[in-house]
């Protein structure tokens, strides 16, 4: 009898001990930085790279570079997206010749990027389609990752074969 009372007692005591010790409160203490590193180019008062509050906004990297040159092309600016740390901005400049077509058959990745709503990244998906269909009438430009009708509609004033 002493022996199943111990045992009783030492099962119990594992369940308990087993039990209290699966609900103690696990404390994650992850902290991020209070700040981040951007870099703006191109036509804003001030290039250069700047210590923002961290996620801040496009906006809040213009007013540290002490804001948009007259020649800047803010359409093509979001400037409430949010930042990220290490990231590089272009701010382009308005095209001075409206009548100037950019060729989808010879131009290369800074002029297309001059292009109203394209920047980097559409500029490569743009060249990469080249590279690997080409281009036999503007429409096809509908077929690069990240242009639709409306993208085009606003690019086809814009553009060449």
């Amino acid at each position: 009898m002493y022996k199943k009372t111990l045992y009783g007692f030492v099962m119990l005591f594992f369940f308990v001990s087993s039990w209290l010790g699966r609900y103690t409160p696990v404390q994650l203490d992850m902290s991020r930085p209070e700040t981040m590193q951007a870099e703006i180019k191109g036509a804003v008062a001030q290039p250069g790279v700047y210590e923002i509050p961290w996620n801040a906004s496009l906006q809040e990297l213009v007013d540290a570079a002490g804001g948009l040159l007259p020649a800047a092309d803010a359409d093509s600016l979001n400037l409430g997206s949010q930042l990220q740390d290490r990231q590089v901005v272009m701010v382009r400049e308005k095209s001075q010749s409206p009548d100037r077509k950019v060729s989808l058959s010879s131009a290369s990745l800074e002029e297309l990027t001059t292009l109203p709503g394209v920047g980097p990244a559409i500029a490569q998906r743009i060249l990469d389609y080249r590279q690997e269909n080409g281009f036999s009438v503007l429409e096809d430009l509908m077929n690069v990752k990240g242009i639709g009708e409306k993208t085009f509609e606003k690019l086809s004033p814009h553009l060449t074969l």
